[in-house]
């Protein structure tokens, strides 16, 4: 369960980096050879949040990106409280 739990938050670790930099070369230099790779690794995630632009700045990785963070925060409670109940079990 243990080994699960961190499988599960590197990839969230993995996709958050491939989100900020994906984000960071969109702006800086849209044509770079890493950027099909990066958005076809990003683009499931995003899509469904392109919709929410102001001022034609897409937020999407912003959502994205505070989505992840929530998602670590649950993992980092439930792999608490596995340790806690093992600890209570042994």
């Amino acid at each position: 369960m243990r080994a699960l739990l961190e499988v599960f938050r590197q990839s969230l670790t993995l996709l958050m980096g491939a989100v900020i930099v994906q984000a960071v070369m969109s702006w800086v230099n849209p044509y770079h050879a890493l950027s099909p790779i990066l958005d076809a690794l990003t683009r499931p995630y995003l899509r469904p949040f392109r919709r929410f632009q102001v001022g034609g700045v897409d937020l999407s990785p912003l959502i994205v990106l505070l989505i992840i963070q929530v998602l670590l925060l649950v993992v980092s409670t439930l792999d608490v409280t596995f340790l806690t109940q093992l600890k209570v079990s042994i």
